[in-house]
């Protein structure tokens, strides 16, 4: 029987890729939580809950686990409404919890590719909030989601130019219409830049 061998190149990264409210535990800062707290959105009424309780120190055994299975690196989100939990607030105590990760990273030869997660989380609490009918958050949603998955820049800035034009059409001057607004000039502003560079370390 022929057979073949097969190397992969020489600084191939072999790991494992998480997401910060599927790991962490007990994260009650975004719209994730809120979702999975609408009924019907889980069967049986299950929430996320403890998850894998990272936030409490069991990160250490999923690395270990990582490293002792031969691989050098490992994709994490930071939770950014731990680090802001509110607009005016920093958490001192989450910055260290994520430096510890990165440290813990780094002991164990396991190379971090770290995705920041910023802007809509929160936004979209707020915007929630202040939007007078569910409705309106339901296209709200439905738009930025589109946005989120252009295959490109050019068709994300247009999505997110469709999003403002339907805000100035369809909503009411108010508080709730003035954020989407803020957001689609900073989404066009930091959102087609990081699309340029789909190799970088940081996403």
């Amino acid at each position: 029987m022929p057979e073949a061998r097969f190397n992969f190149p020489r600084g191939f990264l072999w790991g494992t890729s998480s997401s910060a409210y599927q790991v962490e535990g007990n994260s009650k800062n975004n719209q994730w939580y809120l979702w999975e707290k609408e009924a019907g959105r889980i069967a049986e009424g299950g929430t996320c809950g403890q998850a894998c309780d990272w936030w409490g120190g069991r990160w250490r055994e999923d690395f270990d686990r990582a490293a002792e299975g031969g691989q050098n690196a490992l994709r994490l989100s930071f939770e950014w409404s731990r680090i802001q939990p509110a607009p005016d607030r920093w958490d001192e105590h989450a910055l260290d919890h994520y430096i510890d990760l990165l440290r813990g990273l780094d002991r164990r030869g396991l190379f971090p590719l770290v995705t920041l997660i910023l802007c809509f989380l929160h936004a979209f609490i707020k915007i929630r909030d202040r939007c007078k009918r569910m409705a309106d958050y339901a296209e709200i949603k439905h738009r930025v989601w589109e946005a989120y998955h252009a295959a490109d820049p050019d068709t994300f800035k247009r999505k997110i130019a469709e999003l403002k034009a339907w805000t100035l059409q369809t909503l009411p001057h108010g508080a709730g219409r003035e954020s989407i607004l803020k957001l689609c000039h900073k989404a066009i502003i930091n959102k087609p830049k990081a699309m340029l560079y789909p190799r970088a370390t940081v996403m």
